[in-house]
């Protein structure tokens, strides 16, 4: 039983030898196609048939890494949803939440309530605060503190 499959085996690598492999990449869109040589090491030529060989996934293939830059964004802007919608920020603490994110992005950590209301607050502010400045150069503002009756 064993060798006939390595005569069946031994049989394709003989045919496969005479002609170009094409080794399918995950995206179906792109393969490579790569000649074999011969013992005399020039190029045989291209046949009708071609010989595929599976691709076999990596774990990377199917893992979502956030890399730094990835990362500072989404840490940017997971707090800015915050503010700008006002949610209390024991959600950031909160299983639900969590789990959400972890569904979106998995493996990635998101801010805790305390880097929301530290850190990124006063990073963000000083932001907002700058840009609102430099749209309001140069333009008159009138700023009431009470009602003119």
């Amino acid at each position: 039983m064993i060798s006939a499959k390595a005569a069946r085996l031994r049989s394709h690598l003989e045919k496969c030898s005479q002609r170009e492999l094409q080794y399918n990449s995950p995206n179906d869109d792109i393969a490579e196609v790569i000649p074999i040589v011969n013992s005399s090491d020039s190029i045989l030529p291209f046949k009708k048939h071609v010989c595929h060989k599976i691709y076999q996934p990596k774990l990377n293939d199917f893992t979502i890494k956030t890399n730094s830059h990835q990362k500072e964004i989404l840490d940017d802007q997971i707090p800015r949803l915050f503010y700008a919608s006002n949610l209390p920020l024991s959600l950031a603490e909160n299983d639900v939440f969590k789990k959400t994110i972890s569904i979106l992005r998995p493996g990635y950590t998101p801010p805790t309530r305390k880097s929301i209301a530290g850190g990124l607050l006063d990073k963000i502010y000083i932001e907002v605060t700058t840009m609102a400045a430099s749209a309001l150069e140069g333009k008159e503002v009138t700023l009431f503190t009470r009602w003119l009756e």
